[in-house]
């Protein structure tokens, strides 16, 4: 979901020829981050060992 969200930032500013949203992505993608690791976090918190050891074995 967040690599979508990120390309689609970056992606639809290109394909619609607008510089104005590209330049909007370099707000939206440090909030996409942040909004990232907030879930991680809590994930972690709610599922514990369970969710690390899923995030060991996958690639994001």
């Amino acid at each position: 979901m967040y690599v979508g969200l990120i390309l689609m930032h970056i992606g639809a500013p290109i394909m619609f020829q607008s510089m104005v949203t590209l330049l909007s992505s370099v707000i939206w993608i440090p909030i996409i981050i942040y909004w990232m690791k907030i879930d991680e976090a809590t994930l972690e918190e709610v599922y514990g060992k369970e969710y690390v050891d899923y995030k060991n074995r996958t690639m994001f």
